[in-house]
């Protein structure tokens, strides 16, 4: 049949076949959307995962019996003021610290067992409850990842200063208050749930600063929530700010008093520097240390313009998610990387203390912020995987594998370390080699000991290096003495021997062996002397004379 003959009996067209694209909407060609995997939630697995790897990377902590020791001199808690636990829930005390965590001090010492382990279990305890309540929040907010992101942030070297030194209970309170409150929060789609999640938020707020940052983290979880921004659905939000802004300022009219005093441009030096130790401990914590030296802060060594390079490493990241603030990824980079700034900024603002007063680096002040920055970036890398093919997938299950068991095992050798009292102040002194406290508690820890490695001359050096900033420790000067006698340096010992019978209370014993060692040496005289002072009958006087006699 010819053409033209088949076109004229060709059935003509009817209805609307194809719809002109600026009436349908239709902007490209028509692509079936690809199904993505759904998010699994952590069972019982999980959960009995997420447990037993706490309590066995934390378990070492137990065998401590460090508690809050002696040689420390800095202020860690109000807990040294009160002498009851009802002074915690004074209103003096509610506007200084948590009367939470001070009240607990005071129950585990009731607990029939040794003090030291009531502390660190309870510590561990609160850690693990934080971490499920920390995966039941990220679960709610249908998050990928979100049990890698809570075992990461459970095994994480940064939580184990907080865990373990004595006075950092209320970091653990405090977040473990302010995720149970953000849970009521965006459940509360009943007056009875949105009640709840009001009282729970003043709780928060009463037991950390960090709390005030709750109706932020609320607007930006609402924000990955909606596409399209609307005022009313804000709504929920507004009272919760309100009583956070009431009792911030309720509690910033009690005076807070930190042991430091520094000036406007020294704090925020020491803020950058808080907040670049913060991103390196939780990217690379390689370097375990209960305490890491701070930065000189010296008037002439501050430069306000490069003080701020820290801050302004986020700016790139908050410019290029506003730009794509239609993305739920873009959406997510805002409210993650805001909350986590909120969060930290009580860390940031507070002024680290070593055991000597001096200044320090200190990890306790990022444990609340840690959680938000690690569910940011394990989250991210688990929506990439989760949107490419098999291969990438199953290279994501290998790798946050092994991350978490690298990571665990870090984190044990670590709380084994500290938890041999000898290997702690070790530790400690080898990172504060310029402060006497570390040397004099691992000395004092090797003479409670049965025996250690340490060499003879090792020992008269750690000595030597104590009496030094500290001249007067009569105990340190008596073994310094015998540990010069007994390495066969009599001309170093005998000076030492006379410097000790120099103290005014000096016990008999000793000075029976220095009037001995005396005799040894062929000082019948000067050991005469000596051994008079033992009977009583050499007079004050002469004492002072025979003691600073030459060989």
């Amino acid at each position: 049949m010819p053409k033209d003959t088949e076109n004229q009996t060709r059935k003509p067209r009817s209805g609307n076949l194809i719809m002109p694209a600026e009436r349908s909407g239709f902007q490209g060609p028509l692509i079936k959307p690809r199904e993505l995997p759904p998010i699994k939630k952590a069972g019982f697995f999980g959960f009995s995962l997420l447990i037993g790897l706490i309590l066995l990377t934390f378990a070492p902590i137990l065998q401590s019996n460090d508690l809050w020791s002696s040689y420390d001199q800095g202020s860690r808690s109000l807990h040294s003021d009160l002498e009851h636990w009802s002074d915690a829930w004074s209103i003096e005390h509610i506007r200084a610290g948590d009367p939470i965590s001070l009240t607990s001090y005071f129950v585990e010492r009731a607990l029939p067992c040794n003090p030291a382990i009531a502390y660190h279990a309870i510590n561990i305890l609160l850690h693990l409850a934080a971490a499920i309540v920390l995966l039941m929040l990220l679960q709610s907010m249908n998050l990928p990842g979100a049990l890698a992101s809570t075992l990461i942030f459970a095994l994480h070297p940064a939580t184990v200063q907080t865990l373990f030194w004595s006075g950092y209970r209320h970091e653990i309170t405090g977040l473990l208050a302010i995720l149970i409150a953000l849970n009521f929060c965006l459940r509360s789609h009943h007056s009875a749930t949105y009640l709840m999640a009001l009282a729970l938020t003043a709780l928060a707020c009463l037991m950390h600063p960090a709390a005030y940052a709750i109706p932020l983290i609320l607007a930006g979880c609402i924000l990955l929530e909606k596409r399209n921004f609307k005022l009313t659905q804000y709504n929920r939000v507004l009272p919760i700010f309100c009583i956070c802004l009431f009792l911030g300022v309720w509690l910033a009219a009690q005076p807070h008093t930190n042991g430091a005093e520094l000036s406007g441009s020294q704090r925020l030096h020491l803020a950058a520097h808080n907040i670049q130790f913060y991103l390196k401990q939780t990217i690379a914590p390689i370097n375990g240390a209960l305490f890491h030296p701070a930065p000189d802060l010296s008037e002439r060594n501050l430069n306000t313009d490069l003080n701020l390079l820290p801050f302004l490493l986020f700016v790139p990241f908050f410019t290029l998610a506003l730009f794509k603030i239609k993305r739920k990824w873009s959406r997510a980079v805002i409210m993650g990387l805001a909350s986590y700034l909120a969060l930290i900024i009580p860390g940031l603002l507070s002024v680290g203390q070593f055991l000597d007063g001096s200044l320090a680096l200190e990890e306790h002040g990022l444990y609340i912020g840690l959680p938000v920055l690690i569910a940011l970036i394990i989250s991210g890398l688990a929506g990439i995987a989760r949107r490419s093919d098999g291969a990438l997938r199953t290279l994501w299950a290998i790798g946050i594998s092994l991350v978490i068991i690298i990571e665990a095992g870090i984190t044990s050798s670590y709380t084994h370390a500290i938890s041999q009292p000898s290997k702690m102040w070790q530790m400690m002194a080898d990172q504060w080699p310029q402060s006497w406290i570390p040397k004099a508690a691992y000395i004092e820890t090797l003479n409670d000991a049965d025996s250690h490695d340490l060499q003879k001359q090792e020992l008269i050096d750690l000595l030597e290096e104590v009496l030094q900033q500290q001249p007067d420790m009569i105990d340190m000067r008596i073994q310094l003495a015998r540990s010069l006698r007994d390495a066969e340096q009599p001309t170093n010992a005998l000076k030492e021997y006379r410097r000790a019978l120099r103290a005014p209370n000096v016990s008999q014993e000793f000075i029976q062996e220095a009037a001995n060692f005396y005799e040894s040496l062929g000082l019948s005289r000067e050991a005469e002397n000596t051994r008079k002072r033992v009977s009583g009958n050499m007079p004050e006087s002469q004492q002072n004379i025979s003691t600073t006699e030459q060989p």
